[in-house]
C-alpha cells in the first residue's frame, strides 16, 4: 500500500469515526430532548389531575350544600303543614262531643303532628336522618315494618290524589241516569 492509500484510509476512518461520534451526539441529545417533553408530559399531566380533583371536590361540596339547603327548606316547609294540620285537628277534636272516642284519636294525631314538626324545627333533616338510621340500627324488624307501612300510606294517599280530580270532574251515576229518566218522561 502506498502512502497515500494509507492516508486516505486513516482519513475514511477517521471520518467514519467522526460521524459515528456526531451520530451517537444527536442521539443522546435526541434521547435527552425525549425525556425532557416526557417529563414535561408527566408534571402537566399530573397538574391536570391534581386540579381536576380540586375541582371536583369544589363541584361535590358545592351540590351537597345546595341539597342540605334544599333539604332543610323543604322539612321547615313540611313542619308548617304538620302544625296547620295539627292545628284544624285539634279544632275538629274540639268541635267532637266530648265522650266520642274518635275525639281522643284525633287529638293524639294532632298532637303527633304538633311534636313532629317541633323536632323537624329543632333537629333539621340531619338530626332527623340521624335518629331514622339510629333507630334502624337498634330495631331492624321494626324500622322495615315502619318503611313498608309509610310506603302503603304514601302510595295509596298519591293515588287517591291522582283520582280525585278525575272524579270530581266526572258526572255521577245518580244524575246521568236521573237526567235520561226525566228526558222521556218530560217528552210526553
Amino acid at each position: 500500500m502506498t502512502d497515500r492509500e494509507v492516508r486516505s484510509t486513516g482519513q475514511s476512518e477517521q471520518g467514519s469515526d467522526s460521524a459515528r461520534q456526531q451520530e451517537s451526539a444527536v442521539t443522546d441529545e435526541a434521547k435527552k430532548a425525549a425525556g425532557g417533553v416526557a417529563h414535561t408530559t408527566r408534571d402537566q399531566a399530573r397538574t391536570v389531575g391534581s386540579e381536576a380533583q380540586t375541582q371536583a371536590r369544589q363541584v361535590g361540596r358545592q351540590v351537597r350544600e345546595k341539597v342540605r339547603t334544599e333539604a332543610e327548606s323543604q322539612a321547615h316547609r313540611l313542619a308548617g303543614n304538620l302544625r296547620q294540620w295539627s292545628e284544624e285537628l285539634f279544632a275538629m277534636a274540639d268541635s267532637a262531643k266530648p265522650d266520642a272516642a274518635p275525639r281522643e284519636f284525633v287529638s293524639g294525631l294532632a298532637n303527633a303532628g304538633r311534636s313532629t314538626a317541633d323536632y323537624l324545627d329543632e333537629h333539621g333533616v340531619g338530626g332527623t336522618m340521624q335518629e331514622i338510621q339510629g333507630y334502624a340500627r337498634r330495631r331492624p324488624g321494626a324500622f322495615l315494618v315502619g318503611a313498608a307501612l309509610a310506603g302503603f300510606a304514601v302510595g295509596r294517599t298519591a293515588k287517591a290524589t291522582r283520582e280525585a280530580p278525575a272524579q270530581s270532574s266526572q258526572p255521577t251515576q245518580q244524575s246521568t241516569s236521573g237526567a235520561a229518566a226525566e228526558g222521556p218522561s218530560q217528552g210526553r
